[in-house]
């Protein structure tokens, strides 16, 4: 059962998503349920971590869809949130908090199946994906979508995972051709970085993470790792 949630409070907008949903989900036999909030601070108040993919007006009263986002990020660091504006300079900004995607209004089918289907497959790719990894006295599974970044550290892997810092034994060569997959791309020579925690590009260094920690890009590698960072960030319908 795929959960969709829906914040707009535009009735004509939210209903034109609930016709998308239902279309897609039907054409591809999925089991689901919609859910429409048009007060913002109606669903943070009903918010339930099953939820699977929101869908998010960012201009509503009360509450704008960025500062919504803050919050749901406070309890969930994984559910996809797809942006829906009219104003496209919003798109750093939603980026800022991890948004998956983002689609334009008037909403097109094409643009909403896009964004849609990029959710569901990170929700599968998500649900198992996993990494055991050595530390003292045992061995640890951790969820790939929770690791911000691997490090190397005089010879030493260091997972920034978001609840803690893993330390083990390792080669960062090995670690990324697994994570390659993942949305995993490497900057320099001692990080890889998970894509969907990159929060902003400065100059020589990007930004990861809800903490916003600085990681350096070696110039010879910013060029590549800005192209696949756009890609992954999808651009904007």
């Amino acid at each position: 059962m795929i959960r969709v949630v829906i914040v707009e409070d535009e009735g004509s907008s939210a209903e034109t998503l609930k016709e998308f949903i239902d279309k897609y989900c039907k054409k591809a036999s999925l089991a689901y349920e919609v859910k429409i909030y048009e007060n913002p601070v109606s669903f943070l108040d009903a918010y339930r971590v099953d939820f699977d993919v929101i869908f998010l007006d960012i201009l509503m009263p009360d509450m704008d869809g960025i500062r919504v986002a803050h919050k749901i990020r406070e309890s969930d660091s994984e559910v996809p949130i797809i942006f829906v504006t009219n104003m496209r300079q919003f798109a750093i900004k939603g980026y800022e908090v991890g948004a998956l995607d983002f689609i334009v209004k008037p909403v097109t089918y094409y643009g909403f199946e896009i964004a849609f289907r990029r959710a569901l497959r990170d929700l599968e790719r998500n649900k198992e994906a996993q990494l055991t990894v050595s530390v003292k006295g045992g061995v640890k599974r951790v969820n790939i979508s929770d690791i911000r970044y691997v490090e190397v550290s005089k010879h030493r892997l260091i997972y920034h995972t978001v609840g803690e810092d893993i330390e083990t034994n390792g080669n960062l060569k090995d670690v990324y051709s697994y994570l390659y997959d993942f949305g995993f791309r490497r900057c320099n020579h001692c990080y890889i970085i998970n894509m969907r925690y990159v929060t902003e590009v400065l100059e020589s260094s990007i930004m990861v993470g809800p903490e916003s920690e600085e990681l350096q890009v070696s110039r010879s590698k910013k060029k590549d790792f800005m192209a696949e960072l756009l890609k992954y960030w999808g651009g904007v319908r």
